[in-house]
């Protein structure tokens, strides 16, 4: 295959991507795209980690010589209406098996795409300031501060004192990825 364009949707990492994961494998070029759909506005903390998270992403794919691609508006369909898929998919996904890790890729080839858009602001009124930075990077290093028996403090005053592994937004964003987070020895 020639091209192939990656989407990312709540899975804002490298490490673990599946789809990031075949597409490097297939195809001899990959489009990371990212889509800001102004029609589903965020409250403030949400909007701010998705920022934050972008940010990361972005960093990470520059680190391997590719970049987030993120074009105005909105993603259809030919038809022009809304993509109407959820169910078949979510039926697929609720009987399949845990898939293996898939490894980061080390370099991602990428076509000549100007120009790629803009990140969201990370400044984001509103927004707490005890809120954990969002990104895979510091999620992977809350998560194995967790591990190894501290508390996952960021930059901010938050911490997650709870011996168990907390459902956070985070965890939905894409940090750390399911498959990469085996249950501690012993349990």
């Amino acid at each position: 295959m020639e091209t192939a364009i990656v989407v990312f949707t709540r899975d804002l990492r490298l490490h673990d991507n599946p789809a990031l994961h075949q597409a490097c494998q297939n195809a001899r070029q990959v489009v990371p795209l990212f889509v800001v759909d102004p029609a589903l506005p965020a409250p403030p903390n949400r909007a701010r980690f998705l920022a934050e998270s972008l940010t990361d992403l972005r960093h990470q794919l520059r680190q391997r010589q590719a970049d987030l691609i993120i074009p105005p508006g909105d993603l259809r369909p030919a038809s022009g209406d809304h993509y109407k898929v959820f169910t078949p998919y979510w039926r697929v996904w609720r009987a399949a098996r845990w898939r293996p890790h898939c490894p980061a890729p080390e370099t991602i080839q990428m076509p000549g795409i100007e120009p790629i858009g803009t990140l969201p602001p990370a400044a984001t009124p509103g927004a707490s300031p005890a809120l954990a930075k969002g990104g895979e990077t510091e999620g992977r290093r809350r998560f194995l501060a967790w591990r190894t028996g501290g508390t996952a403090t960021s930059t901010s005053t938050s911490s997650w004192p709870t011996p168990t592994w907390p459902a956070t937004p985070a965890t939905g964003s894409g940090w750390p990825a399911p498959a990469t987070t085996p249950a501690p020895t012993g349990s």
